[in-house]
């Protein structure tokens, strides 16, 4: 993996993008890939095509594991590296406590998470965790909380680490009573800025966020993220170019 020394470091760039499932393009994905030049980078929402499509260059090396099962779409997380990854591992989320869906989420087709997707990354032989996450968007915030805690308890503490993917933080004040009934928010739930609380979450287990900005325009979200553990960050940006998909990558170089 990469080995480029500067004066802070070993330097690496990861990047995250959700590349919408019904974005049928495999060639917009290949294009980001070359386009974001990243050592790994994070994909959700994959299909049975992008994936093949993908592994047709012959240029990455790919791990997956499920992402989101429903009556209406299978997909896939995918770890894309320019070198192999050792130590990959799935992570699996679904808990016996977990929350079901809601009478909502089960009628409209909406589905939920499976999986997380981990891989140990050397970096100049000092390795680095990888955790790809794509937390549910038909549940309500504890959902979300039991999921990411899940898949955090499978990462060593005594590493560097990097978790990134779309967090669906989508409670806000001003949109929560549309999720309320829908999604079997709590009342305490309507006054919650999901974004802020995951970040305070994500700096309780010794992580900081790297990029600030809106990666979902549709409602003026931050969903992506890439967090980062006893790793500095040179340089962080959420594209503007969406490459087909309705979600804004985000891209970090880091050094170890």
């Amino acid at each position: 993996m990469p080995d480029h020394e500067t004066g802070h470091g070993c330097r690496f760039r990861v990047a995250t993008w959700n590349v919408l499932y019904s974005n049928q393009s495999g060639d917009r994905i290949v294009d980001f890939l070359d386009t974001v030049d990243a050592d790994i980078a994070a994909l959700q929402e994959l299909s049975e095509q992008h994936l093949e499509h993908i592994g047709r260059q012959g240029r990455w090396h790919l791990a997956r594991s499920p992402d989101q099962t429903g009556d209406r779409m299978s997909s896939f997380l995918g770890l894309v590296s320019k070198a192999p990854l050792p130590g990959q591992g799935v992570v699996h989320l679904q808990a016996d406590d977990r929350p079901s869906r809601s009478p909502f989420a089960r009628l409209t087709g909406a589905t939920g998470t499976q999986t997380a997707l981990r891989a140990r990354m050397p970096v100049n032989d000092e390795p680095v965790e990888v955790l790809n996450l794509h937390l549910s968007c038909a549940t309500n915030p504890r959902g979300r909380r039991r999921e990411r805690a899940a898949a955090l308890a499978a990462l060593p503490a005594d590493v560097p680490a990097v978790v990134l993917g779309d967090f669906n933080a989508m409670a806000r004040r001003w949109i929560n009573p549309a999720f309320a009934v829908p999604f079997g928010f709590r009342p305490r739930d309507l006054l919650l800025d999901e974004r802020a609380e995951l970040t305070t979450w994500a700096s309780g287990h010794g992580f900081d966020g790297a990029a600030h900005g809106v990666t979902f325009p549709r409602l003026g979200l931050q969903l992506d993220q890439v967090f980062v553990r006893r790793l500095a960050v040179v340089s962080a940006r959420i594209l503007n170019r969406r490459f087909g998909s309705d979600h804004r990558p985000v891209v970090v170089d880091l050094t170890v």
